[in-house]
């Protein structure tokens, strides 16, 4: 169990309210695990987290709560492969007393399989997810997800990390071009690629490169973007 809390107030430290103008700003968040081990082979995680968050800002409150619960079932048919059935749940809120348009609360179900083989610090990963999310106004939202992410080390100090991600999204019920963006975590309707490649590299001794590609595809856009970071050592 692991619980942070951060708050400012005029009076009362437990005061926690969202509407409340006497709190300033607090975060609150709590992240609780529980792991069964079933047999030497298989175990059971349940995951919840909540976050709060609210900020009084000059024209009025503005506040965030997350609510995501998980249920993990693991297998490990080998000592180098790993299974994880997931089933999900949460609610995500915003509520603004200055841009109250922006207002939107939301419920999430969803499943997820994984299929990991991994050797020392070499991993190539397969996923995939579906989602339902729905609004209060009964706006939906359908997501299939497929990922195939792969790291590998080589001999002189260089470690790789590609991950390429399909992404079919199905909204009916909704122009709200925020809505949209907060459902479909900013990508498009219908088909979309999220892809990126990584590398790290020792030039010399004590300074090391890292290098991100990042492409991000959708029915109207693509986005590239290129970072470049040099690390000294000293």
């Amino acid at each position: 169990l692991a619980l942070n809390l951060e708050q400012k107030n005029t009076h009362g430290f437990l005061s926690v309210q969202s509407s409340d103008t006497n709190n300033v700003f607090h975060n609150y968040q709590v992240i609780n695990r529980l792991n069964f081990k079933l047999t030497e082979k298989t175990a059971l995680l349940l995951i919840n987290q909540w976050l709060d968050n609210k900020n009084l800002l000059l024209g009025g409150y503005q506040a965030q709560f997350q609510r995501q619960n998980s249920l993990n079932f693991k297998i490990t048919p080998t000592i180098n492969s790993t299974i994880i059935a997931q089933l999900l749940s949460g609610k995500q809120k915003m509520k603004s007393q200055l841009f109250a348009q922006n207002n939107y609360e939301f419920s999430t179900l969803g499943a997820n399989l994984q299929y990991t083989v991994a050797q020392n610090i070499n991993s190539i990963s397969l996923n995939s997810k579906i989602l339902r999310k729905t609004t209060l106004s009964n706006i939906k939202l359908r997501t299939i997800e497929l990922n195939l992410t792969l790291n590998k080390y080589l001999h002189n100090n260089t470690n790789i990390s590609a991950s390429v991600k399909y992404i079919n999204n199905k909204l009916i019920g909704t122009t709200d071009n925020l809505l949209n963006y907060v459902l479909m975590n900013g990508f498009g309707q219908g088909n979309n690629i999220d892809a990126s490649i990584s590398a790290s590299m020792e030039l010399i001794q004590n300074l090391v490169l890292n290098i991100t590609y990042n492409l991000r595809l959708t029915q109207n856009h693509a986005v590239q973007l290129v970072n470049f970071q040099v690390t000294g050592l000293f």
